[in-house]
């Protein structure tokens, strides 16, 4: 597939099989070679760095439901405020922001406040 032709909700959907699946490699293959991703205690540049925080938000999303009105498109950006609960761990209000070039996620910032049950 080439991945700069992919409408944005054809990347959506990878992006949520992959998260489904908790497939790392296919997580990341939503992601530019360059892209960061963005939390309120890090910045992860590079795929390798944004792998690690992959693993680690699994880590707390074991067998987790997710919950959304849905994302909002508009340009080269995705926007989606979202819950999660799992055994573990229960989210709500998280945000996540995509900024979209040629098919890749080239910036995602996260903002997510995790809560051990």
């Amino acid at each position: 597939m080439d991945f700069a032709k992919r409408s944005m909700q054809e990347l959506w959907d990878h992006h949520n099989m992959a998260v489904d699946a908790r497939d790392v490699e296919m997580f990341l293959e939503d992601f530019a070679e360059d892209g960061v991703l963005i939390t309120a205690s890090r910045l992860y540049r590079g795929r390798d760095e944004i792998a690690k925080w992959f693993r680690e938000f699994m880590a707390i999303a074991q067998a987790a439901v997710f919950d959304s009105a849905g994302p909002i498109f508009e340009r080269n950006v995705i926007f989606i405020k979202w819950n999660m609960e799992s055994s573990t761990h229960s989210v709500e209000g998280a945000v996540d922001t995509f900024v979209v070039k040629e098919g890749r996620f080239q910036i995602v910032t996260v903002d997510i406040d995790a809560v051990a049950k």
